[in-house]
């Protein structure tokens, strides 16, 4: 009977530690935006289209302060075309304001990119996302202008006055230290007890 108590010990040792171990860690976190109709659209656009925007960084925003960003990735999509970042043909501007408690209360957002897809290839997409700040802009607006592969206005949409709302939210990824130690605690503990077993027989 004695001989067991150092098992139960371990067990029970490492269990509480599983328990009181975060199961995760924080990964990249993610902001998404979603825009409102259209209230003016020409070309290929309509008034059914809005903007929608979605960028990956790598750590969360703070609050109280007016912070650019630099996206491991992003995602925009104005109801004609998706792109992304491997289109872009300037660095985009990404500036956002915090309130207390980290919610994004006002932004902006700049992006010229160039069209791979077959339909428009060549053509150049300025998109501008924008909710008043003393130091980006004095209005409320979603923009998108399209333009042919010769610089000509093809197309454009827009909402005024009444843009959309960000999410954030965080992605999780496993907690490397913690699942290693209890996968090789668990592992020696199988060894002990087959080499008590093999020593008894």
């Amino acid at each position: 009977m004695k001989k067991s108590l150092p098992l139960a010990v371990t067990v029970l040792a490492v269990t509480s530690l599983f328990a009181l171990s975060p199961h995760g860690a924080y990964g990249d976190t993610i902001l998404s935006y979603t825009g409102k109709l259209f209230t003016a659209a020409t070309g290929p656009y309509s008034t059914s289209d809005f903007l929608t925007m979605t960028i990956d960084i790598t750590s969360p925003l703070l609050p109280f302060t007016t912070q650019a960003v630099n996206p491991v990735s992003f995602v925009v999509s104005d109801g004609v075309q998706t792109l992304t970042q491997s289109n872009q043909k300037f660095i985009p501007t990404f500036r956002f304001t915090t309130d207390g408690l980290g919610y994004i209360s006002s932004w902006f957002v700049s992006a010229a990119l160039i069209s791979t897809q077959p339909s428009s290839a060549g053509y150049e997409e300025d998109i501008v996302l924008c909710r008043p700040t003393p130091i980006f802009c004095t209005n409320y607006y979603d923009r998108v202008w399209l333009y042919d592969s010769s610089g000509v206005l093809v197309g454009s949409g827009q909402n005024l006055l009444n843009v959309g709302s960000w999410t954030v939210s965080t992605t999780t990824v496993p907690e490397p230290t913690t699942l290693t130690l209890l996968t090789s605690v668990l592992a020696g503990l199988g060894l002990y007890s087959r080499r008590r077993k093999a020593v008894r027989t």
